[in-house]
């Protein structure tokens, strides 16, 4: 399966709902299940790692309503230890793997600290070319012990994970690159309709509100990627043969043109005109090429939560089409609970299977009756979903019961 895996595996443990997952991920990714399984506190448990490191781990639990919400609830006088552990890809045949435990007393909500953090990077063709960091909270801030093979390795600060601070170093860079740099999307198209003011950041905001100014940015970076997405916009909402950015003093809008009737000149809409599903569509396709904008290819990995939303079932394989076009560049990973999506897709590798067990969050691959019924053909995997049998693959109670200790 081609494509970019910046991630190629999550570890997560006691993190909201989810007492431990354990999944490999692809360069596109679908977490299909009901609503209220969980499949968004997935993505937010890497988009909690992308604020720890793009601001504090302190502002990351505080947005989140505080530890005693972050974390999974604990038993009666048993404490919990969050985990997030990360496997990725980087270039030049090297590969990493950073890992983050936090820790707090169940009866004291707002006591949590590190209990540990390392970041080790290899060079798969050279086991000799490493390089490490690990570090040890001592019993009060300030008597950390960081062990590494990095020379003159930066202080370690309370306030900040360590690999912001070692991010400085051309090692660590690219490990705080993916991780500081995954874009998280759920889309409010009331906000992309009127003027906006105009942007320099050529990252689309989290419900889109930016998209005209993103849109300008990709059409002066790459006009070719810019025509790409018309054109899929195209095949995508019927009659658009086109969408541009209208500046009008310090504010801009975006602009459809669309052919009303067979062999009429083309007619001009501002997006307030648009329906939902047709800025949604754009919003998608803006959100997966704005590598475009970067030449430092930017950003790492992109999440959207139900790209299904306000569409009809038969432009989604046209979205997977543009999808397929961008992972080269860019990571994607979906939440959906749409029979449409999955059966759009490639294969079913490329789905995550979620539901909630036993108050508990399950997300792993699709079970080996789910592949068996899909590999024969006898269902397919939107078929499955409709009949409630589209579901995860369970993990051994003794392997569980072992990782969250």
């Amino acid at each position: 399966m081609s494509g970019r895996r910046a991630i190629t595996r999550v570890v997560l443990k006691n993190y909201k709902s989810i007492e431990f997952c354990d999944v490999e991920l692809n360069p596109l990714m679908i977490l299909v299940g009901p609503n209220g399984s969980g499949k968004s506190n997935f993505l937010d448990a890497l988009e909690f790692i992308s604020d720890a490191l793009n601001e504090t781990l302190d502002v990351a639990i505080r947005s989140r309503g505080g530890f005693r919400w972050t974390r999974r609830l604990p038993t009666p006088y048993k404490p919990t230890t969050m985990r997030f552990h990360f496997y990725l890809e980087l270039d030049n045949n090297y590969e990493a793997e950073y890992v983050l435990s936090i820790g707090g007393h169940p009866l004291a909500n707002l006591r949590y600290r590190v209990i540990g953090e390392s970041c080790e990077i290899r060079n798969v063709s050279d086991s000799n070319d490493s390089h490490y960091y690990k570090v040890y909270p001592g019993a009060d801030f300030g008597s950390e012990t960081i062990d590494t093979n990095i020379s003159y390795p930066p202080a370690y600060s309370a306030n900040q994970l360590y690999l912001k601070r070692m991010s400085a170093t051309p090692e660590f860079r690219p490990v705080y690159n993916i991780l500081s740099r995954m874009q998280f999307y759920n889309f409010v198209p009331d906000t992309m309709r009127g003027y906006q003011e105009i942007e320099i950041g050529d990252s689309l905001h989290k419900d889109g509100s930016n998209l005209s100014s993103v849109l300008r940015q990709i059409s002066e970076a790459s006009p070719k990627i810019k025509e790409r997405m018309e054109q899929y916009l195209c095949a995508i909402v019927a009659g658009v043969i086109g969408v541009d950015t209208i500046d009008v003093d310090t504010e801009e809008r975006i602009e459809f043109k669309q052919i009303l009737q067979e062999g009429m000149p083309a007619v001009s809409f501002p997006a307030s005109s648009m329906s939902d599903g047709t800025l949604r569509v754009l919003a998608i396709l803006v959100a997966i090429f704005q590598y475009a904008n970067s030449k430092e290819n930017k950003f790492s990995v992109v999440a959207i939560e139900e790209p299904e939303t306000g569409l009809h079932p038969k432009v989604l394989r046209a979205i997977f089409d543009a999808v397929d076009d961008a992972i080269d560049h860019v990571q994607v990973i979906m939440t959906s609970h749409s029979p449409g999506i999955v059966d759009a897709l490639e294969s079913h590798e490329q789905i995550l299977a979620v539901e909630m067990k036993n108050g508990s969050t399950l997300i792993n691959k699709i079970d080996a009756a789910g592949k068996h019924v899909i590999d024969g053909k006898f269902y397919t995997p939107g078929e499955l979903l409709l009949i409630d049998q589209l579901t995860p693959e369970e993990y051994s109670e003794e392997r569980v019961l072992l990782e969250v200790e």
